[in-house]
């Protein structure tokens, strides 16, 4: 069984390699976090962090890491936009039952 400490350990692993790509990258790794934060893969506020992260280390910069960030979550919705006018309800309606999908539209619908 995995313990906590084996768990923060690993949390603080991954954020370390995350936080030396995006070093790295700059605000052009803005872009693709924000593609995925936006799109199929939801990764809430971890665009908004990197984005604060990379600005305090170079402050002059803050109005570029803006913009790239910008154009990564734009980016991403556009493709989340194509894909539901592409495929729609009739997909959902493929994955799982209509009872459900019925249900998930009337919350959205509210």
């Amino acid at each position: 069984m995995i313990t906590g400490h084996l768990i923060g350990a690993l949390l603080m692993l991954s954020w370390r390699s995350m936080r030396r790509s995006l070093f790295h990258l700059g605000g052009l790794g803005l872009i693709p976090l924000g593609i995925l934060d936006s799109s199929v893969l939801p990764l809430p506020g971890i665009l908004d962090v990197a984005t604060l992260v990379l600005s305090a280390r170079q402050q002059q910069l803050w109005l570029y890491y803006a913009m790239m960030a910008t154009s990564g979550s734009v980016i991403g919705g556009f493709i989340t936009y194509r894909l539901s006018r592409k495929g729609g309800k009739k997909v959902l309606e493929r994955k799982f039952s209509r009872r459900k999908v019925d249900k998930v539209c009337e919350i959205f619908e509210r």
